[in-house]
């Protein structure tokens, strides 16, 4: 049965992650941002990712050392029927696409089979 986005998972429960984002170098956009986090299907090496959950996480505190505090998100458990890693876009602007000074993830984060995972999000700074 398709969830409310029409993605055909038949959700199992729920899954938390926490995740620690970690600038290259204390960022230029210290202050408050949004964090758009998205589960992609990746078992189709040579197709597009399907999405299966996505989200925002709003004011975020970027300090001036750079440092953002871990947060925790609850996301749906989408089964054993695909392979999901996490993406994460820090929008500085809260416009809802990429643009410079953005920071974006380009290393694949799988989640675990089951249960509660804790990632250190390496972010590479959109130029």
């Amino acid at each position: 049965m398709p969830d409310e986005d029409g993605v055909g998972l038949q959700l199992t429960g729920e899954r938390r992650l926490t995740l620690n984002l970690q600038f290259p170098e204390p960022p230029s956009l210290a202050g408050r941002v949004s964090v758009h986090v998205v589960v992609e299907d990746v078992g189709e090496a040579d197709a597009p990712a399907p999405v299966l959950y996505e989200t925002e996480v709003h004011d975020l505190v970027i300090g001036l050392d750079g440092n953002v505090e871990p947060f925790e998100l609850a996301i749906p458990d989408v089964g054993d029927a695909v392979e999901p890693a996490i993406r994460v876009h820090v929008d500085q602007g809260a416009t809802g696409t990429l643009t410079e000074g953005d920071y974006i993830n380009t290393a694949r984060l799988r989640l675990p089979d089951a249960g509660q995972a804790h990632f250190d999000v390496p972010l590479v700074e959109i130029r």
